[in-house]
């Protein structure tokens, strides 16, 4: 069920670029098919007792728009944001990757 659900959300991006076991990134975001995707996840939820005081599992968020995208592989990526470079390495603490620049 996962992979189905990462895959519909994949369908939310005009270009998806990259996916793992809890994330999508892409370009051209189409927030109607979004707003979709979560309302169908709410129903779903609801309907099977999954939710907690308003937390829902499954619910896609955006959290941030890079400035630029690159991918390594799985678990392996490096964006731009407001002008900093971040680099996430699987295994790795999070800021690890931005000391070799």
């Amino acid at each position: 069920h996962c992979r189905n659900d990462l895959e519909q959300l994949a369908t939310c991006f005009r270009k998806p670029i990259y996916h793992d076991t809890d994330c999508v990134k892409g370009v051209g975001l189409d927030q109607k098919r979004l707003d979709e995707y979560n309302k169908r996840v709410i129903e779903i939820n609801k309907k099977n007792g999954y939710m907690y005081n308003d937390i829902c599992p499954g619910l896609a968020i955006i959290e941030d728009t890079y400035d630029q995208f690159i991918h390594l592989g799985a678990k392996r990526y490096m964006y731009k944001l407001n002008n900093e470079i971040h680099i996430a390495i699987a295994g790795c603490y999070k800021k690890c990757g931005n000391l070799f620049y």
